[in-house]
């Protein structure tokens, strides 16, 4: 089962599925603040949000490769890292 996001709004103890926008497998998940958050996965899956995780908009990359990690230094660029080498920098549209 793919493109699973979950959400709590009570620091853990709940969790709720959210709708993601994609089937892909989901591997990581990074927010620089309570707003801005970016989910990566499958075939350069990355999902962005600007709402705390409500809704989640699909930016894939149009890579083979799956996106294991990432890490955004603020709310408009990052890098994902993932298999065969891959090395990417983001930067939000």
């Amino acid at each position: 089962m793919g493109g699973v996001v979950l959400n709590t709004n009570d620091g853990g103890t709940t969790w709720a599925e959210q709708t993601s926008g994609t089937t892909q497998e989901l591997f990581a998940v990074q927010f620089t603040d309570a707003t801005h958050g970016w989910v990566s996965g499958t075939y350069g899956t990355i999902l962005q949000t600007t709402d705390g995780g409500t809704t989640w908009k699909t930016s894939n990359a149009a890579l083979a490769a799956s996106l294991w990690d990432m890490k955004f230094i603020d709310a408009d660029n990052g890098f994902a890292v993932g298999s065969n080498g891959t090395i990417m920098h983001y930067s939000t549209p």
